[in-house]
């Protein structure tokens, strides 16, 4: 198993690689496992170059899938029905930032993280994918 340090959103995360299949590849960070679709074919594992940047396309399911620290990813393909914060404002960790509908149901989602709301990346009514970033939260802020 190789490991890399991949830049996301200007932050720098180490990761482990566990498996590379064409332009999808998996991998493990704060022990837990993703699936990741690269935007371009990932280079030979010997190869010590960054890591195109990725969507993030798996993960666990019921609480927000996390791409880094601070940000919010939809668990699911689903509905934006509420978005429960503004940008600028403080949260704590496991506070519900919005809510998304998913197969007639209401799914709360938390943030990750404590910290200030940095960006909101979708509007109420806006479909997403799993995997989809929502929010950013900027941490310690």
């Amino acid at each position: 198993m190789r490991k890399y340090d991949v830049s996301i959103n200007g932050k720098t995360y180490p990761v482990t690689l566990l498996e590379k299949q064409g332009t999808s590849i998996t991998f493990s960070w704060n022990e837990q496992s993703y699936t990741v679709d690269v935007s371009t074919p990932m280079p030979d594992p010997s190869d010590q170059s960054y890591i195109p940047s990725a969507s993030l396309k798996s993960g666990s399911s019921g609480a927000a899938v996390q791409a880094g620290p601070g940000q919010v990813c939809a668990p699911m393909p689903g509905i934006i029905t509420s978005i429960l914060v503004k940008e600028g404002q403080e949260v704590k960790k496991g506070d519900p930032v919005l809510i998304i509908e998913a197969m007639k149901m209401e799914n709360n989602i938390p943030a990750p993280d404590s910290g200030k709301v940095k960006e909101i990346q979708v509007a109420e009514g806006q479909e997403v994918e799993k995997g989809s970033l929502l929010i950013s939260i900027e941490m310690g802020a």
